[in-house]
């Protein structure tokens, strides 16, 4: 088995004088090493962003349905009053999710036509 050598500063010495032969001073240099370590948040665009908040929204509704399902399931746990409460809850969470998927639908529709238009 052979043995493996970490080369990572080898790797920073040649960025260094990489950096330096290309005219950039300490403080950028330092700067490109740690992005090397440290990398921005990548922007998200508004689909992503929407997409995002309908999964929370679902996972939501999951947590939801696990908390109830014992009471809503055993009639002797809970009333038929808690039990409509707990169904009136689900219907406005997964109306919301529908909301939620059309909007994303709609849009990954018109972008596909716009795709298309762009095409012809």
């Amino acid at each position: 088995m052979s043995k493996v050598r970490d080369r990572t500063e080898d790797f920073k010495d040649v960025a260094h004088r990489s950096a330096l032969s290309l005219g950039y001073d300490e403080s950028k240099t330092a700067a490109l090493l740690a992005s090397f370590i440290m990398h921005k948040p990548r922007q998200r665009s508004g689909f992503t962003r929407a997409a995002l908040k309908t999964l929370e929204s679902i996972g939501a509704l999951e947590q939801f349905l696990m908390k109830h399902k014992k009471d809503y399931v055993d009639l002797h746990r809970t009333t038929e009053q808690e039990r409509d409460s707990i169904e009136h809850e689900v219907t406005i969470f997964v109306k919301s999710c529908k909301e939620q998927i059309d909007v994303l639908r709609n849009s990954i529709m018109s972008w596909t036509q716009i795709q298309k238009d762009g095409l012809d």
